[in-house]
């Protein structure tokens, strides 16, 4: 999801903390600025 560079730690962390979600990782725009982050929805627990 895109958002605002001093957003990227949060909507991190809310990812990570939800449970919901793996690979959380925050993307840079052209400038150096984190713009994105992605993430892939977790599978069910073994």
């Amino acid at each position: 999801m895109e958002h605002a560079e001093v957003q990227a730690g949060w909507i991190a962390a809310m990812l990570e903390r939800s449970g919901l979600w793996d690979a959380v990782t925050t993307h840079r725009d052209l400038n150096g600025k984190d713009r994105a982050t992605s993430a892939v929805l977790a599978g069910p627990a073994a």
